[in-house]
């Protein structure tokens, strides 16, 4: 973009925000006045209906249309924005009207005449309290005016004309205030195009020389700095690009980590466990291999961050969490699924060895002992085995199989182990069982 373009575009930059907000003041403005000018005449006209209307009253109750009309002329007179005078009576018969010629918009305000008793000692002393406030608030009629809004519409035409007036002038002084700042921009503004095309065009030993009375002085000594720092070298460029590669490579490695650890236990998450046993699934189901899936969930948790508090609950869920990594072996895989709920997976083996294990793992965690502000915290476990089966080979199976397992575990009484009985991959299963397809195989009563 040359100067030439860049003072258009400030110019317009300039203009166009002053033409918004003369625009807004003017409507503003406008519509300010036209309310007030309306609530001006309805006010009027209101006064002279009400002042029609006590003037009325006594020729109304005594039936002199005469002076009604009189009335009304007199009113119609007084104002010359005025159409028509008219008075009533309450069934809506029209008593005395004057108007004049007249055309364009019409307002109609209406005014109800209502009898003023005056009440005499002599004659009215003696009157009851209710038949006195009937008479007094008894409805004679209405006075109806109708007014032309045409001198509204006038003066509304002369606001906006002043209006548009004020946003030309507006305008035309924001334009003299551009053009003189654009002259003070547009000069230095062109060295600093013609340096940035350079520097573009592969010249990095392009500078400025800065004037310090120029507006851009600030932008003219950075882009300075900016070119020197352009021409570092090409070598020294690849070795900082190359660092900062390998910084992104080892900060996504260690996110990738940590987003698969869980970062209470230490141990890999539910993230971790199902990239996990997509795998062993697949290999289990590729080469005709046993898999066996376990879930421990401990028992009556909740009770112990309820008493000891919730950071006493975390140290129960590190110490089960080290206590079933330790009885593992190499190729077994254990993770947190969630609160205190814990799985582990163990490749090439069937149900009946995953249940012995299991047992294993649940007399382990019974037997551990947490120290937590001087005092020893222990818990105990439910666990559901469950093995993959050959007439079923969704992955989701074996673990609905497992945590049915779980589930008839607890309800069973907990800490115990509960198998899912079913064919493996090599046809050994448990039989029997409260239930069919499932026996409990070993526990001792909750604790």
């Amino acid at each position: 973009m040359n100067a030439t373009g860049f003072r258009n575009r400030l110019l317009l930059a300039a203009l166009l925000p002053s033409l918004l907000v003369a625009v807004l003041l003017a409507g503003l403005w406008l519509n300010w006045s036209t309310v007030a000018q309306e609530k001006a005449l309805q006010r009027r006209v209101e006064a002279s209906a009400a002042q029609l209307a006590t003037s009325a009253e006594y020729h109304l109750f005594s039936g002199d249309n005469a002076r009604l009309r009189q009335l009304a002329a007199g009113v119609l007179k007084e104002d010359a924005d005025l159409l028509s005078a008219s008075i009533v009576d309450i069934q809506g018969h029209v008593l005395a009207r004057e108007s004049r010629e007249g055309a364009g918009d019409v307002m109609r305000v209406s005014r109800p005449i209502h009898q003023h008793a005056v009440f005499l000692d002599d004659y009215y002393g003696d009157m009851p309290p209710e038949d006195a406030e009937r008479v007094a608030g008894h409805l004679l009629g209405h006075a109806v005016l109708e007014v032309s809004r045409i001198n509204l519409d006038q003066e509304r035409h002369r606001l906006l004309w002043t209006g548009a007036g004020i946003i030309l002038a507006v305008l035309i002084l924001a334009g003299f205030m551009v053009i003189w700042l654009s002259r003070s921009v547009t000069e230095p503004l062109g060295r600093v195009i013609r340096m940035v095309d350079a520097i573009g065009a592969g010249d990095t030993g392009v500078r400025l020389a800065s004037d310090t009375r120029s507006v851009l002085y600030p932008l003219e000594e950075g882009l300075n700095r900016m070119a020197s720092q352009v021409a570092l070298s090409h070598e020294e460029l690849q070795a900082q690009v190359r660092e900062a590669t390998n910084d992104l490579r080892r900060q996504k490695r260690l996110a990738e980590r940590e987003a698969r650890v869980d970062p209470l236990t230490g141990i890999p998450n539910r993230r971790a466990f199902m990239e996990r046993l997509e795998l062993e699934f697949g290999r289990a189901v590729r080469y005709q291999q046993p898999l066996t899936l376990i879930i421990a969930d401990l028992d009556w948790f909740k009770r112990i961050n309820d008493l000891h508090g919730h950071g006493a609950g975390d140290e129960v869920l590190k110490a089960v969490a080290l206590g079933l990594s330790a009885s593992l072996r190499d190729v077994d895989f254990v993770a947190r699924l969630g609160g205190e709920e814990f799985v582990v997976l163990m490749p090439d083996t069937t149900g009946e060895a995953g249940r012995q294990a299991a047992e294993r793992m649940r007399q382990a965690i019974a037997a551990l002992r947490v120290a937590v502000d001087g005092e020893e915290l222990s818990c105990t476990a439910s666990l559901g085995v469950a093995q993959l089966d050959d007439d079923r080979r969704e992955i989701h199976d074996v673990m609905i199989q497992a945590d049915h397992a779980l589930y008839r575990a607890k309800t069973a009484g907990r800490n115990r182990v509960w198998l899912h009985a079913g064919s493996g991959v090599h046809g050994n299963g448990v039989e029997g069982g409260p239930a069919r397809g499932d026996a409990p195989l070993s526990g001792t009563a909750d604790s």
